[in-house]
């Protein structure tokens, strides 16, 4: 894990941290995997190319990590990173939304598309 975060140095240092803390986590629980090498690589490509508020992480059991971000006015967006290479996401909530538990988009597609999909409903790809 120690090689896969330095060769993203210009990862934010919160990022960085909360990986090795979920990786950690991960690795001491038998019952689950070890974190997802390609769902980090996934999320820090994200990261840099897209410009977002650093997001909640976490890690699902499969080793898989899952961003969040909560924006009043937009919603939740939550988008897991899978080792496939795909982003499965959801945007529910908001005033934009008429009621706080309204999925207002769900699906699966590569990061970018992801991201252009969630514009075309918000107006902006939120959350920075």
């Amino acid at each position: 894990m120690a090689r896969l975060l330095e060769s993203f140095a210009g990862m934010p240092p919160a990022v960085a941290e909360r990986i090795q803390v979920l990786g950690a986590m991960l690795h001491e629980d038998p019952e689950d995997g070890d974190l997802s090498l390609d769902s980090v690589n996934g999320l820090c490509s994200f990261l840099a190319n897209h410009a977002v508020r650093i997001p909640e992480l976490v890690a699902d059991s499969d080793g898989q990590l899952v961003a969040e971000w909560l924006d009043e006015r937009a919603g939740r967006l939550s988008m897991r990173f899978r080792a496939n290479g795909l982003v499965e996401f959801a945007l529910a909530g908001g005033k934009d939304a008429g009621s706080p538990n309204r999925v207002r988009l769900c699906g699966a597609e590569k990061p970018a598309r992801a991201a252009n999909s969630v514009r075309a409903v918000t107006g902006r790809f939120p959350y920075r």
